[in-house]
């Protein structure tokens, strides 16, 4: 009884109006990048056109760590003066350098895409933070490509060492770096050296694995600093490797890029937080809207890819699929 209550009270304050509002958001990257495009979109598209948007985009996939972290100590004092009705952040790099920085202010945050914990973060409990911690489906996944190259036992992750992917694999495998999941031996290779990270893809088949699965590859840099700019990155995968590479994400999906997977979208983590964001605006206390983890995944698959790898989906996943191209 209780439970239809509340869901009673939601939906009542979901067809409450919402007064225009001042939403300011945040992102860890740059409005470039298909992620933050996609869940900026999905934001504004669920808070509506009404309310008064600023955002701001820290640029780290491309700036070094001191000047980004600069940028995030000049949004904070925007946001201060500013005073919005709310903030949303996207991503660990917003939430360690801003939300963490409103922490305890009255400020109300709302974050997406984090991969650390609250507790990495020391908000856990916050009276004015709350959001959607975003958790890859490493297993899920593991157990759809499984199926989809004919039970494979073994699969290189390989993914840059940044903030994100670190949180990542360590939430859900601590220190491991190698786990294995319905017989399937999954290693994870996580470094910023593009010199370290194009031989590993270009060596896979040779020392033994069935697929490539893709992290991001966004800080890779070759040892005179030079940055690995994220298009080079794919091409030379997808033109090197000789066995199939999936991704976890499906902005790495599409003619030129991963074959596909059972991947996390940015528009259904951004939409999860606007909807939070709804609540908050609409009079629901912060203090009633708990974090919640990324809630389903979706197949989505690059046609020219399958063909490309010659791999082929059964009828039923291939009729949930969402194909891009």
């Amino acid at each position: 009884m209780k439970l239809k209550f509340g869901l009673f009270i939601v939906s009542l304050m979901l067809s409450l109006p919402v007064f225009a509002s001042d939403v300011f958001i945040v992102q860890s990257y740059n409005i470039e990048y298909e992620w933050d495009a996609e869940y900026v979109e999905s934001v504004q598209r669920v808070l509506g056109a009404e309310h008064n948007y600023t955002i701001r985009e820290l640029d780290s996939k491309r700036k070094q760590p001191e000047q980004w972290k600069e940028t995030a100590r000049q949004v904070v004092e925007e946001i201060k003066q500013v005073q919005p009705d709310i903030v949303i952040v996207g991503d660990d790099n917003a939430m360690s350098s801003v939300a963490v920085a409103l922490n305890g202010s009255t400020i109300p945050v709302v974050f997406l895409g984090v991969n650390g914990t609250l507790q990495d973060y020391g908000v856990q409990g916050s009276a004015n933070i709350t959001g959607v911690l975003e958790r890859p489906f490493f297993e899920q996944s593991v157990r759809h490509l499984r199926k989809v190259t004919d039970n494979n036992s073994r699969f290189l992750v390989l993914m840059d060492d940044s903030i994100t992917m670190r949180n990542a694999v360590s939430e859900t495998y601590g220190d491991q770096r190698t786990a294995t999941v319905q017989n399937t031996q999954v290693d994870f290779f996580l470094s910023n050296s593009a010199e370290q990270w194009k031989e590993r893809a270009r060596t896979a088949k040779d020392d033994g694995y069935d697929a490539i699965i893709i992290g991001t590859y966004h800080t890779l840099r070759y040892a005179d600093d030079t940055y690995f700019p994220p298009a080079d990155a794919i091409a030379f995968l997808r033109e090197t490797s000789v066995i199939p590479v999936f991704s976890f994400w499906n902005i790495f999906i599409g003619a030129d890029k991963a074959i596909g997977g059972y991947s996390i979208t940015a528009y259904e983590e951004g939409k999860a937080a606007a909807r939070m964001a709804q609540l908050i605006l609409r009079g629901v206390s912060i203090n009633k809207v708990p974090p919640i983890t990324s809630i389903s995944g979706q197949y989505v698959y690059s046609k020219q890819g399958l063909e490309k790898w010659g791999v082929k989906l059964t009828t039923l996943t291939r009729s949930q699929a969402v194909f891009v191209e």
